[in-house]
Parts: structure tokens; sequence; C-alpha cells
């Protein structure tokens, strides 16, 4: 039985919570990629229901920032992959937060998933400014934030990113980005198909 007021108090009590928990996993993986251990505890995953579940988790903070997201699964049938699921999740949640807060007004934060050869291909796109040419080469580098970013997100700590490439590069994955003006920013993962998965179109 709350009132409005205290309603928003504990909204922003929750997202402050989730910040942090995030923060800490940042901090986490940054430690584990700096003393150059490997993840524990990896597990097959069905990446389709992982993204939903976790989206669905996702949603009541972009709705905080008055944003939808939609998920466009793209390729039918499983698609599994074998990774720690607390990293899939902080690399999934890195970029989600990310396309979130970076997106202008009231627009929407497209997310798509599909097969690409022997891997599944995760993609966040927003129709926020594109990030300058200069800057972005250094994206992915740990503790760099551009003069844009800092501005939009003056919380950030600039490991996120670095983390995600990290991560996904250990998996046996690639990352990158797609930033130009007039167009969607898109920054996207891969992630190799386990083999039960290759012969599928």
């Amino acid at each position: 039985n709350l009132n409005e007021k205290q309603k928003r108090y504990v909204n922003d009590l929750g997202v402050s919570s989730k910040r942090l928990i995030k923060l800490t996993e940042d901090l986490l993986d940054f430690s584990r990629i700096g003393l150059k251990t490997k993840a524990e505890g990896k597990a097959r995953i069905e990446i389709a229901h992982f993204i939903e579940d976790f989206i669905e988790e996702m949603r009541p903070y972009a709705v905080s920032k008055k944003h939808g997201v939609a998920f466009n699964k793209k390729t039918a049938g499983k698609l599994t992959v074998e990774m720690n699921s607390r990293s899939l999740y902080n690399c999934l949640q890195n970029l989600l937060s990310n396309a979130i807060d970076y997106s202008p007004g009231e627009a929407s934060v497209t997310v798509d998933l599909e097969k690409v050869g022997d891997s599944v291909k995760f993609s966040v796109s927003n129709k926020g400014s594109a990030i300058p040419e200069d800057e972005q080469s250094h994206v992915f580098e740990r503790f760099y934030r551009g003069e844009s970013a800092k501005k939009a997100k003056p919380e950030g700590t600039g490991l996120g990113l670095y983390v995600v490439k990290a991560v996904i590069e250990e998996a046996g994955g690639k990352v990158g980005f797609e930033s130009e003006e007039g167009k969607d920013t898109v920054f996207w993962f891969t992630l190799p198909l386990k083999s039960d998965n290759h012969n599928k179109k």
C-alpha cells in the first residue's frame, strides 16, 4: 500500500541497487581478467530463452528511463552456447543498459539475435548520437570514456565495454560496433555455437 512518492523512492532504490551490482560484477570480471584466470562454471545456455528472461528483468529499468525494448529472434530453433552464465548476463547488461542510457527521448532500443555461420550474433541498437570518429578506436579500452559519454552518463566507470570485449573474446567470440551519423548505433558480439546447432538454418 505505497503511495506514489514512496513508489518512486523504492524504484530509485531498486535502480541504484542494480547499478551497484553491475559495478561489482564489472570489478570482479576486471580483476579476473587482470589476473588472467578463466571464468569457472561454464554451462550450456539456450541463448534465446536466456535473453528473453534477461530483457524481462531489464524492462523496469528501461521503463524508468521511458524507453521500450524490442527483441527480434531472426533464426528459428535452439541456439546453444557454452559460457559462464553470470559473465554472459553481465555482457548483455552492459550493452543493453548503455543502449538505454544513451537513447534520446522515448525511443525504443532493439535487440536482435541471429545465427551467422557457426556463431550466434547478439546486437543491440539505439537511435542515440553517433560516437565521434576520433573516439571510436578507444571505445573498448579500459577506463576510457569519451566526452559525449561523460555528458550523457556522468556516473560511468569506463569498464563495461572493456569487460564485454575481454569476456566474449575469452569465450571464442568477437565484439564490434557500427556508429554513423544519421543511422542507429549498433553494438554486437558473436559466440560460437555448440556442434548440435551447426546444421540448423
